[in-house]
């Protein structure tokens, strides 16, 4: 037995919308995450342990919050 697809027709504003959308999403969601870990790393005691050079985590924590705020920038700057 043979099931036919049929093609997804998808108008080519809605999926940009939709990828441009789904793509911000992710980056503040990264965001959200690169700053908790942050907090976590300054008001717990239980996340230094783990890491010995404290001040190059939080470092690299920042690098990644910058990077996906670079990248919602340029979303909204160049795409929206």
């Amino acid at each position: 037995m043979s099931i036919e697809k049929k093609p997804i027709e998808v108008n080519k504003v809605d999926l940009r919308d939709e990828l441009l959308s789904a793509s911000k999403q992710l980056f503040t969601a990264n965001i959200s995450k690169h700053v908790l870990n942050v907090e976590v790393l300054l008001q717990k005691q239980v996340g230094v342990a783990e890491h010995p050079d404290i001040m190059e985590t939080i470092e690299n924590e920042m690098s990644q919050i910058a990077h996906y705020k670079d990248l919602v920038d340029v979303v909204e700057n160049y795409f929206e």
